[in-house]
């Protein structure tokens, strides 16, 4: 399936959307409050709606939030709200992924007390790329026809992703990583998806809070986040981080909306009061780092340990040129995934995933991280997957998916 271009442009205005996981989750590494009440939630939502903010975020993994959003908001809102898909791992039949995305839609609405909604997005793009993904797709296309959502799409994180889902779906609407050090994702690319009329909403625009926070605060990611970010404020001067760190994405015309996450209202209070200072572009001090740019491999107690610094691959050989790799976190304990590696030869072997432990939500990020380790301390080039599955660029090649599956390293 191709991606057809759209009419016209979207020329985005750049406006301040709200993500709502605060509301339903302690989440954030900047985050010292943990999930906001639901009264400071009602206050937030109505200095939003005065403000002109018009889109809330949301997720059925968010936790409690859709609930919450469902309980304070008037009935007469104007939010236009986008949700996403739920995790579907080791769903396989075309049948039960459409269910589950149906029955989940009917259940976000139902918390959300909305007939209809503004938006529906992958929560994780590689399930379009699983041999599931025509039906996840299709699923999101009936809603869309029957008229229960106006605009479908994916939450993505590389520009690698990105570009192998375009070229299998025709989004409407992308959620992305963009923020004053993420070079990831180059302008050139934001002009392409703006020319093909697709929507696009930035997230991670202070990078979970550590662009607003003393450098030293990212040294709680790695050392790597902390040079990063010591980079950017040497860059910025003495200007407002929270100024610039705006400013580097509300400049941006092919955005429609930049979402921000807030557990106070002083702190949507002090947002708005930036943004109406009408806070100049910056310099972008770009990083392609994954590792410091994706939250979802930073260090955490409620993550897979694989992905904590110091995460080692212990290598279990079997008959033959076989082994198991399974990665181990610093601490010790149980393997956090196993990948089986087989048929090396010149540099190329054959990859099966056996089992991932951990949170769903996170097994893409544990199978990566196992296929970046065993690049570097095998010394391969190119892994080629037994059967087809979901893989990306933090996995330290790029990713291609075919009639088979490859990570080759870069």
């Amino acid at each position: 399936m191709s991606a057809a271009p759209a009419p016209a442009p979207w020329r985005g205005a750049a406006a301040l959307g709200l993500g709502t996981v605060q509301f339903g989750l302690d989440y954030g590494i900047a985050n010292d409050r943990g999930i906001c009440p639901p009264e400071d939630v009602a206050a937030i939502l109505e200095t939003a709606a005065a403000s002109g903010i018009g889109v809330l975020d949301t997720a059925p993994a968010y936790g409690t939030a859709e609930q919450v959003l469902g309980e304070v908001l008037p009935a007469a809102h104007r939010f236009r709200i986008v949700t996403k898909t739920p995790h579907l791992a080791g769903l396989r039949h075309d049948g039960d992924i459409r269910r589950a995305v149906l029955d989940a839609f009917a259940a976000s609405r139902a918390k959300l007390r909305r007939d209809r909604l503004a938006g529906l997005l992958t929560h994780n793009a590689n399930d379009l790329l699983r041999p599931g993904g025509p039906a996840l797709w299709a699923a999101m296309a009936e809603l869309k026809r029957a008229g229960e959502v106006e605009r479908i799409g994916a939450s993505v994180y590389s520009a690698g992703q990105l570009d192998a889902v375009l070229e299998r779906y025709p989004l409407d609407l992308v959620q992305l990583p963009w923020n004053a050090v993420d070079g990831r994702i180059g302008p050139p690319l934001l002009a392409a998806l703006a020319e093909r009329g697709i929507e696009l909403h930035a997230r991670s625009v202070f990078l979970q809070g550590l662009l607003l926070a003393p450098p030293a605060q990212a040294g709680r990611v790695s050392p790597q986040a902390e040079a990063l970010v010591g980079r950017w404020r040497d860059a910025v001067g003495a200007t407002d981080p929270l100024t610039a760190a705006l400013g580097a994405v509300i400049g941006r015309p092919e955005i429609g909306t930049a979402l921000v996450g807030v557990t106070r209202p002083e702190e949507l209070a002090g947002i708005l009061r930036a943004v109406a200072a009408a806070p100049p572009p910056v310099a972008l001090v770009p990083s392609t780092d994954d590792l410091v740019l994706n939250p979802a491999l930073w260090p955490s107690g409620g993550r897979p340990a694989a992905i904590l610094t110091g995460a080692t691959l212990a290598l279990r050989p079997e008959s033959g040129e076989g082994m198991v790799l399974a990665v181990q976190a610093k601490e010790g304990g149980d393997a956090l995934g196993t990948l089986r590696i087989g048929n090396r030869a010149a540099g190329e072997a054959t990859v099966a995933l056996e089992g991932v432990n951990g949170p769903a939500a996170w097994q893409d990020e544990a199978v990566a991280l196992a296929a970046r380790l065993a690049f570097e301390q095998l010394g391969l080039r190119r892994l080629v997957a037994t059967e087809p599955f979901a893989g990306w660029t933090a996995a330290g090649g790029r990713f291609i998916l075919d009639d088979t599956s490859y990570w080759e390293r870069t």
